[in-house]
């Protein structure tokens, strides 16, 4: 199995053993990869949709559950630790949704091809970080009501 080497945006430096560095030269300038991330649009994109997937698959056990929940009762009436699970599944889900139509605005800008007009182009790259915290945000919070969940079973 070949193992993998970490992504960076800027190319390896010379090492002394390649005859280009010097030995005074300081190891933070130095890369020991030569992996370089040609395209940051598409590492952008492929980030995105990685974590896409991850909240699909999350999405996906979190409605396994609320079914199962509400097919083991459906002649008893939900005791308020089951209604508890119920409410924190479905906003669970709520945020998901929100968070999977953040990352849709995320994943159809372009970065390569934002507006030449710097006013514009600040306007794109602000909405891309309002964006961006409102995923960390709900991201964080679709967590902490996970972790409800698993302790309230």
């Amino acid at each position: 199995m070949t193992e993998l080497s970490p992504l960076t945006t800027t190319p390896p430096a010379a090492s002394a053993e390649d005859g280009g560095g010097s030995e005074g030269s300081n190891s933070d300038d130095v890369n020991p990869t030569s992996r370089i991330i040609r395209n940051v649009n598409t590492y952008a994109t492929l980030k995105t949709v990685v974590q896409g997937l991850m909240d699909t698959a999350l999405f996906t056990s979190n409605a396994s559950q609320m079914g199962d929940l509400i097919k083991s009762r459906e002649n008893l009436p939900f005791t308020s630790l089951q209604v508890a699970r119920v409410t924190l599944l479905s906003f669970s889900m709520l945020f998901q949704v929100v968070i999977f139509c953040l990352l849709v605005v995320q994943g159809a800008t372009n970065i390569e091809k934002m507006e030449k007009d710097e006013e514009k182009r600040r306007k794109q790259e602000d909405m891309l970080k309002a964006t961006n915290i409102a995923a960390i945000v709900f991201s964080m919070l679709v967590v902490l009501i996970n972790i409800f969940v698993t302790k309230l079973e």
